[in-house]
């Protein structure tokens, strides 16, 4: 199986991309506390993701 077949790891992905675009306006990243907690979650999602990826190659984490 190909992981981007998979919605969840999609969804995964397409989280990170927009928790960069928020990390790159530091008026956005305030929003959500700054960089560096944005910086957090976007490590966060970008885990989650390899984690599911290794599970659906079977390899779980």
């Amino acid at each position: 199986m190909n992981v981007f077949d998979d919605g969840n790891y999609r969804e995964r992905i397409s989280d990170a991309v927009r928790w960069v675009e928020i990390y790159v306006d530091p008026q956005k990243a305030e929003a959500y506390g700054g960089q560096t907690v944005v910086l957090e979650f976007l490590v966060q999602e970008l885990a989650t993701a390899a984690d599911l990826a290794g599970a659906l190659q079977g390899n779980p984490p």
